[in-house]
């Protein structure tokens, strides 16, 4: 037990932090808590903090349309989280979505659960900045009850405004547009 008491207070020496004197720590304690702090958030991260705030939102489906509001806040600084309400198919329709950026896959992600379906969707994306528009595909759970394969686009038109379709793939792979969002940024 003693030798590795020993070599462990050897590994912390070899290491540069010493136990005897107190202005050597003191020396030490700025690096180590730069350290801690962790990764800090990129530009993909800071490009979807200015998605939050309250949204007005006009959604198109089956030829119809319906409105609904969308609130974005920041979770974290890494992530946000989208709360949706509104009224589909003469029904009240709530949703919840987590979105971020993961450095390692250099991809966007979208979680998603709404009151509508029991299964969540998970896409995953990258962004265009010169069109200044969001791609991601991923899988959500058909009428018919099975997976299938999904698009979703976001076109960030301005600062308060922005465009969101979903389309679905047939079995032929073929992409239908199921629905679209126009989004407004409610004015303080």
């Amino acid at each position: 037990m003693k030798t590795l008491v020993v070599s462990f207070l050897t590994l912390l020496s070899g290491l540069g932090i010493g136990f005897t004197a107190q202005d050597k720590a003191q020396d030490k304690k700025p690096a180590a808590q730069d350290a801690m702090q962790g990764p800090q958030p990129g530009p993909e991260h800071k490009m979807l903090q200015t998605g939050c705030g309250e949204w007005d939102a006009v959604v198109h489906m089956g030829g119809g349309q319906t409105k609904a509001t969308m609130t974005t806040r920041p979770f974290g600084q890494f992530c946000t989280v989208d709360d949706f309400k509104g009224e589909m198919m003469g029904q009240t329709f709530i949703g919840h979505g987590v979105n971020g950026y993961d450095p390692v896959k250099k991809m966007y992600f979208s979680f998603w659960t709404d009151s509508f379906t029991p299964s969540p969707s998970m896409f995953w994306g990258t962004f265009d900045d010169k069109t200044k528009t969001m791609t991601m595909t991923g899988e959500m759970v058909g009428e018919d009850g099975k997976p299938g394969k999904a698009t979703n686009t976001m076109k960030f038109t301005d600062a308060d405004h922005m465009v969101f379709t979903m389309s679905a793939h047939g079995p032929d792979g073929k992409a239908a547009e199921m629905l679209k969002i126009e989004y407004a940024r409610k004015k303080k």
